[in-house]
């Protein structure tokens, strides 16, 4: 071989090993995972939609709905999660656990005799599994899964009601949880707490305790250090104990009896923030407390605060630096400390609020930390640790000069590189990512709606990147979708309507390991989209494809009339507003000729738009479109499955499983005007595109529709996404020869 093709082969593969550095640089597109109803099984996918697996298919009952937790094991050999079902009165439900293996082949049927499943958890260091179930005996379980056995399993003697939550030490040696009974089952005796120890051989003691953190008819949940140190009370609340199950150390110190009511470890676990009260019979989340700060390695518990308000009644580390050993606290009339544990002091922050202002801070200011723990925020505050003085967020102002405030649901807000976080505007909630600047979420996503009841539900950073999962949801528990969405605005997924249900892939399960997925093709939205102004809920195209009518309604009204019609003209440089026209209940509409010669839709008799227009659900009509020769038909099925059927011989051809997404859509499928493709809300909420025929996946549309309809000659499919229009030109997406005869009058 010569030197120059030496030379040659040298210079691709470093080019090629560059490329490659530099597409780990911007860090590769993390994976979520979620349950599917459709499919009846775990689908593991790209957040942008080009890699899809899918695990223990057929496992899960299909009348139950499924709950990706504990989720995957340590090893990430494992996936376990439970299904709830309504059970007894209202409003109760059991919830039973299922489990199979990575690559889906093995089914965990240790679980089987497990049934009304009350706490679940896996151990942080093995594929250990521990459960509390069945509510009228509660029997406590160790699996080891990795071995198929069962560790240890027995009766607790106690009832559902009387058992709290469990936790694992660290170091996952043991798993303890709280419990509570009646002496001598005497129900005119105060209650007895108990904290339960089991080892990872089975090996089980406990030891009495007084009323707990997070106390509330007896359920708590133990929170160790990360030394493994478990905080709680003696039964007469007289001491303190400090509490090292793992290596047998103890320390007592001696406090006032008052009630604990929050314990909050740092993040290094080398001290602790102890809340407690003396007042307040029925205590409130605004009920002041007393600060305590425990040092474990000094052996000294110090009085640092009185008359401070805990931030959060559900989140751990909403006050210590997740950095340093910095806190910061509340007083009931807003007034912010800074405890510095190291040095033990404490300093008074004075917000400067009179140089901004119109500003005002929240009823209960609460701080937000960056994770470099170098600063902490508050709404329109930013506290910079190193120069110890505010700087004030311009970028959280509307333009309108209207000021954000955050939604104290949500923790934490921040991306993993504390470059963006998530911000809800005043009366209408809008998800916006900021860095800087507004990036507003696209509005036909599930995650912007305009009425004031819709609220940010839950929002998850992935842990090393800067995407979100966000869910939202109204003031009657209605579910909106779920949305995947990159930090530079871009919804890549609306996932449905369980915003619990979706979750990123941990780190510790390997690709390599699950089955095998097709790559798929997903087209982005086109830039001939135009917004109408509202809801889209029907389309319908005029007979020379130059126009289109936009049917609209209020998406929170309770009835469909008036329908709103709007008609664009689309044979221009730019889509064309024409005119808006409100259409009485019970009128039909056709296309007519005007004195131009131009499609106008107007009343007829004969017409029957409406029903095209004001969209269909699935207890509407059983058929969903027919071909254009009348031989095929799209037709609902159960368990939201859309089928191509043979009309001559009734024959099922082809599956196509579609989900019913949010309970407020309808499903969606129409043939082409040659009657060779269908286009179909798909099994990820997205636009799929399927060959009529064969029923294979040609391809995906990255878009959220709740409308479709072809052109006349088929070369343009109008997709209605929330209150904008897309028009697809199919040319570019999938192999077509456009009919040039539908332009013919």
């Amino acid at each position: 071989m010569s030197k120059r093709v030496c030379i040659f082969l040298l210079l691709i593969i470093l080019s090629g090993t560059l490329a490659s550095a530099t597409k780990a640089q911007s860090g590769p597109v993390p994976y979520i995972f979620y349950h599917s109803t459709v499919l009846n099984a775990f689908v593991i996918e790209r957040a942008d939609g080009t890699d899809s697996r899918i695990i223990g298919e057929g496992i899960t009952p299909f009348d139950q709905r499924a709950y990706p937790r504990p989720g995957w094991s340590p090893s990430g050999q494992w996936l376990v999660w439970i299904t709830a079902i309504p059970f007894g009165g209202p409003g109760d439900v059991r919830r039973d656990a299922w489990g199979v293996s990575v690559d889906g082949t093995q089914r965990l049927t240790l679980l089987n005799d497990v049934t009304d499943v009350r706490s679940i958890g896996w151990s942080p260091a093995e594929d250990l599994l521990f459960m509390l179930h069945d509510r009228w005996n509660i029997q406590a379980s160790l699996i080891d899964v990795a071995a198929n056995r069962v560790v240890m399993s027995s009766a607790l003697q106690i009832h559902d009601s009387d058992v709290g939550g469990i936790s694992w030490t660290p170091d996952g040696q043991y798993v303890t949880f709280y419990y509570s009974k009646y002496p001598d089952s005497d129900r005119t005796q105060p209650r007895q707490y108990f904290l339960r120890v089991i080892s990872r051989k089975g090996e089980v003691s406990h030891r009495q305790v007084s009323i707990l953190p997070y106390e509330d008819a007896g359920r708590a949940y133990p929170i160790y250090s990360t030394e493994g140190w478990l905080l709680y009370a003696t039964p007469d609340k007289a001491k303190l104990v400090a509490d090292n199950v793992s290596t047998g150390e103890r320390l007592e110190f001696d406090m006032p009896p008052l009630q604990i009511h929050r314990i909050e470890w740092s993040f290094s676990g080398d001290y602790a923030a102890v809340f407690t009260r003396d007042r307040c019979a029925n205590p409130a989340p605004d009920c002041p407390s007393n600060l305590w700060l425990l040092t474990p390695s000094d052996q000294t518990l110090e009085k640092v605060a009185e008359n401070v308000i805990h931030q959060s009644e559900y989140v751990q580390h909403d006050v210590w630096s997740p950095s340093q050993d910095v806190a910061v606290f509340t007083t009931p009339d807003r007034v912010l400390h800074m405890l510095e544990a190291e040095a033990l002091t404490i300093t008074d922050l004075e917000l400067p609020l009179s140089e901004y202002p119109g500003l005002t801070l929240p009823e209960r200011p609460r701080p937000y930390w960056f994770p470099s723990g170098d600063r902490w925020l508050i709404p329109e505050l930013t506290y910079e640790m190193r120069q110890q003085q505010f700087a004030y967020e311009y970028n959280l102002t509307t333009q309108q000069g209207q000021f954000y405030q955050f939604n104290t649901r949500l923790h934490p807000l921040m991306s993993a590189n504390g470059a963006y976080y998530v911000s809800v505007s005043g009366e209408t909630t809008i998800f916006r990512l900021i860095s800087g600047e507004q990036v507003p979420i696209p509005r036909h996503s599930g995650a912007y709606f305009y009425a004031n009841d819709v609220t940010l539900y839950s929002a998850r950073w992935h842990p090393t990147s800067n995407w979100l999962v966000t869910g939202v949801a109204h003031d009657q528990s209605a579910y909106l979708p779920a949305s995947v969405i990159s930090a530079d605005g871009k919804v890549y997924r609306e996932l449905g309507s369980c915003y619990a249900c979706v979750d990123w892939l941990p780190e510790q399960v390997d690709l390599a390991n699950l089955p095998p997925g097709t790559p798929t093709s997903v087209v982005d939205v086109p830039d001939n989209t135009f917004e109408t102004g509202a809801w889209v809920d029907g389309l319908r195209w005029s007979p020379d494809g130059t126009r289109l009518a936009v049917g609209q309604l209020d998406l929170y009204s309770n009835t469909r009339d008036p329908l709103k019609v709007q008609q664009w003209e689309l044979n221009a440089a730019e889509p064309t507003q024409l005119f808006s026209i409100l259409v009485p209940p019970d009128t039909s509409l056709d296309w007519q000729k005007d004195e131009d010669d131009n499609y106008i839709l107007l009343p007829d008799e004969d017409g029957k738009i409406m029903e095209v227009l004001a969209g269909i659900s699935l207890a509407e009509r059983e058929i969903f479109a027919v071909s254009p020769d009348g031989n095929l038909a799209i037709r609902y099925t159960e368990n939201y499955m859309l089928v191509v059927t043979d009309e001559t011989t009734g024959e099922t051809l082809v599956t196509l499983p579609l989900t019913a997404g949010s309970s407020g859509f309808s499903l969606l499928a129409t043939f082409s005007p040659d009657g060779t493709i269908i286009a179909g809300v798909g099994p990820y909420s997205q636009l799929h595109i399927w060959d009529a025929a064969t029923g294979d996946l040609l391809t995906v549309l990255n878009v959220f529709s709740n409308a479709l309809a072809f052109s006349p000659d088929g070369r343009w499919l109008a997709t209605g996404m929330g209150t904008k229009v897309a028009l697809w030109d199919m040319t570019s997406i999938v192999p077509f020869e456009a009919d040039e005869s539908s332009n013919q009058d």
